[in-house]
């Protein structure tokens, strides 16, 4: 540490959002993104989380432009788009997002389940919103 700044990601990430800006974590932006993740065998996955048979877009000797086009591709950022009931009527939303897709597994019926950090992320924002929009007009003041 000896005095250097300490940035916890999330955190970081929520300030962000209350002062306008996007998230830079993909987990926090509503929607996964399709990022390679390329494995030491060459297979190539949309996701860290989802280095599986299911998600494998291809290896390193297919054409990346393809494999960011691909239907497996396009379906592995579709499906991160439904949240649940609850959330679409929390007022945290903005800010949660309803979490990372991983974190709202499993799906039933095509629906996912409640984000099973929801609880917690409700405690803390009831008890830091008011200091993350101060921080957030910090950085926008500046």
């Amino acid at each position: 540490m000896h005095g250097g700044n300490i940035d916890i990601r999330m955190f970081s990430n929520w300030v962000q959002m209350a002062a306008g800006y996007m998230p830079e974590s993909c987990g926090m932006s509503g929607k996964c993104n399709c990022y390679f993740v390329v494995e030491g065998n060459g297979n190539i996955y949309p996701c860290d989380f989802y280095c599986t048979d299911e998600w494998k877009l291809g290896t390193i000797d297919d054409d990346f432009n393809n494999l960011i086009k691909s239907d497996k591709a396009k379906s592995f950022v579709s499906c991160s788009l439904p949240v649940n009931d609850k959330c679409k009527k929390c007022k945290y939303l903005y800010l949660c997002r309803g979490g990372c897709r991983r974190w709202r597994e499993p799906f039933i019926n095509g629906e996912p389940s409640l984000n099973c950090l929801c609880g917690a992320y409700e405690k803390f924002f009831e008890h830091c919103i008011d200091r993350i929009y101060l921080l957030a007009n910090i950085i926008k003041n500046k």
